[in-house]
């Protein structure tokens, strides 16, 4: 009895001696404030800032018409069933351990169908630009809407998910929008509010006073012992 209450004292202060693991949440694309631009708020003729063409976007516009006007702002990045959508570099270095939440606004337009998709992908590239080799983090889709001037929603595509692999490390994280049609017809759509964020593992270091009091614990353990 004696033998496993003092290993359970020793395991215990060695926990608080070691710190805790938990993780730091970090904005990368967000709407308000705006964060790399993900309300598209931000644009150079029609095109979004930051927001380009490359990999599987075959090319990249914003739209005003006010007929899809999300309600929290006027410019949203127009998405079409021939790749029309957006590519963004975020600048972040990914690392082992992260784990990635994405969410957007989006809506149907001209002849979009229940069919059409948007497809979304988190991803870095062997040299961190378009040319290099693709590898993905984490990837899907969203659909089900149709019709012209369809109802603005929100889709949470990934919470606190991802693979990192060795290939990913050390890279800049990426993330693309783009259209992905049903059948041969242009269909559109739009996606506003784009939120990104990475969890970061980082290591709670006790303060000195609950150091101290881990260390003085282990001496008496080990006092009462010899």
């Amino acid at each position: 009895m004696e033998k496993a209450l003092i290993r359970t004292c020793v395991v215990c202060a060695l926990l608080v001696v070691a710190g805790t693991l938990k993780a730091n949440t970090i904005t990368l694309i967000d709407y308000s404030p705006a964060v790399l631009n993900g309300g598209f708020e931000s644009v150079t003729g029609f095109q979004a800032d930051g927001w380009v063409a490359g990999l599987d976007v075959a090319n990249s516009y914003v739209d005003t018409n006010n007929l899809y006007t999300n309600i929290e702002g006027n410019v949203r990045l127009g998405i079409d069933t021939t790749g029309v959508g957006g590519l963004q570099d975020t600048g972040h270095t990914v690392a082992t351990g992260e784990t990635f939440s994405l969410e957007f606004d989006w809506t149907s337009a001209y002849a979009w169908g229940v069919g059409d998709s948007i497809i979304w992908k988190l991803l870095t590239t062997s040299d961190n630009t378009t040319a290099g080799t693709v590898n993905e983090i984490a990837s899907g889709s969203v659909n089900g809407k149709e019709g012209n001037g369809g109802q603005w929603g929100t889709s949470v595509v990934l919470t606190d998910g991802g693979t990192i692999t060795a290939a990913n490390e050390g890279k800049n994280l990426w993330v693309e929008i783009y259209g992905s049609p049903a059948g041969g017809d242009t269909r559109y759509a739009f996606v506003d509010k784009v939120r990104l964020s990475v969890d970061t593992p980082v290591v709670n270091i006790p303060e000195p006073a609950s150091l101290a009091a881990a260390l003085v614990g282990l001496v008496m353990v080990t006092y009462r012992r010899s």
